[in-house]
């Protein structure tokens, strides 16, 4: 199963709904555990470098960035969302 089309009750979406509750540290743990699993996940990579930037470690928040670019340069689709 692709790492964006899992169910309600995965990572992915346990990790949004810390994001979604401004709860960035918790969101922060639970997104690098997705990125550790799937490095080029880009909808991870993506809100893991906002959280980052919520809590204000703008150096993690631009080394998560700039992974995203590359992840982004590999995977044409994800060109069209982030």
């Amino acid at each position: 199963m692709s790492p964006l089309a899992m169910s309600q009750s995965d990572p992915l979406s346990e990790a949004q709904a810390f994001y979604n509750r401004n709860d960035h540290y918790n969101a922060i743990s639970a997104y690098s555990k997705i990125i550790k699993q799937y490095p080029g996940n880009a909808e991870a990579l993506f809100y893991l470098g906002n959280s980052y930037h919520y809590v204000r470690n703008h150096t993690q928040a631009a080394e998560t960035y700039d992974k995203l670019h590359k992840a982004i340069g590999k995977d044409k689709n994800a060109k069209n969302h982030y």
